[in-house]
C-alpha cells in the first residue's frame, strides 16, 4: 500500500484488516513490514498498528527479486547483482576449462 501520510496509512491498514476479517482471512502482523520513503516529518511519529500490535518499520526489503531501500539508492542491489554475476561467470569459466 502507498499513502501520503501516516494517518492515511493507518486508515488503509484498518480497512484492509476489516475486509480480510469479513472474508475469513487474517493479516500476519509478524510478517507485515512498513517502509517510509521520502521526507519524514520531524518528531516521533506513533507506529502504524495492526490489531494493537506495532508493525515493524524496515530500512529495506526484497520485492520481486530486487532490494528496495528506504533512501531510494540502488547500491546494495547493484552489489548483490554483481556478486551473482561473478558467481555465474566463475561457474562457466570452470566448465569451459574442463571441456576444452
Amino acid at each position: 500500500m502507498v499513502a501520503e501520510t501516516q494517518e492515511e496509512m493507518q486508515h488503509m491498514v484498518n480497512v484492509l484488516d476489516r475486509t480480510c476479517t469479513r472474508w475469513g482471512m487474517s493479516i500476519s502482523g509478524g510478517k507485515t513490514k512498513l517502509m517510509a520513503v521520502g521526507e519524514q516529518q520531524p518528531g516521533e511519529q506513533p507506529p502504524i498498528t495492526l490489531k494493537g500490535q506495532a508493525l515493524e518499520e524496515v530500512e529495506s526489503f526484497p520485492y520481486l527479486g530486487s532490494e528496495v531501500q528506504k533512501d531510494g539508492k540502488m547500491e546494495k542491489e547493484v552489489t548483490v547483482r554483481l556478486q551473482k554475476a561473478g558467481t555465474i561467470y566463475q561457474m562457466w569459466r570452470q566448465y569451459l576449462e574442463a571441456t576444452s
